[in-house]
């Protein structure tokens, strides 16, 4: 093993839950790796993953504070934290039933509105862009949103951004999450990391992928909550 792995194996034994971890959570395809892009870019500290994610490959290793990197962040250019840095940590809980540990963690979750969410994640698990969603399909993504929103709106300490408002005020947002999670950094660095990661595509582009009773459907089951994270019917 690594002598330097080591030495934050040690570390980690030494000062055990001071790692200060803040949770980066989402729904799947809501914007979790476009965050982590854009903080590696503003701090040049690497975020890690509950999970050893195949898509931008993780080390096989997890490091002390539970979770796992790329190798020295994605473009391979950060270094890694330490026990005074912030450490970003990416989970999909409860979507994901990898378990995570609240206790006295923060949180920012990102929400992504469900029309959108729920056809990237169709194309990503391998439905053809382009094509229509099946309502057995749109009613159990509607189940699986519903539960994860209502886990978090009932967890302490948790920041809420919509993917829209980052895509519309990258830099304002950016900013917010970097000071919620008690990174140190300059307005250069947030306009550094917008340029390099600016937001892409349009919000509600997949609204074609839908059947008007499936958009009728989500808009029902889903209006105490798209009616709470400020979306309109």
């Amino acid at each position: 093993m690594a002598k330097w792995l080591l030495l934050l194996l040690s570390s980690s034994l030494l000062f055990g839950d001071q790692w200060n971890t803040i949770y980066l959570t989402s729904f799947p395809r809501s914007g979790n790796h476009w965050v982590r892009f854009l903080v590696e870019e503003a701090t040049h500290i690497a975020t890690s993953s509950i999970y050893r994610d195949r898509n931008f490959t993780h080390l096989p290793d997890m490091f002390p504070w539970g979770g796992f990197c790329t190798d020295h962040g994605y473009t391979h250019q950060c270094r890694y934290p330490t026990i005074e840095d912030p450490i970003l940590l990416k989970t999909h809980y409860p979507f994901h039933p990898k378990k995570i540990d609240l206790e006295s963690k923060r949180a920012i979750c990102l929400i992504r509105h469900p029309i959108d969410a729920f056809s990237s994640f169709y194309i990503f698990k391998g439905g053809i862009p382009g094509t229509r969603i099946g309502k057995k399909k749109v009613k159990e993504l509607i189940a699986r949103w519903k539960g994860f929103y209502e886990f978090w709106l009932n967890q302490p300490n948790v920041l809420f951004i919509r993917y829209e408002d980052l895509h519309a005020n990258t830099p304002f947002y950016l900013r917010s999450i970097l000071e919620t999670a008690g990174f140190s950094f300059h307005e250069q660095d947030i306009e550094r990391a917008v340029m390099k990661y600016p937001p892409q595509g349009m919000v509600l582009k997949h609204i074609h992928s839908y059947q008007p009773e499936d958009i009728a459907m989500i808009k029902e089951q889903l209006s105490e909550f798209l009616i709470r994270f400020g979306y309109e019917i």
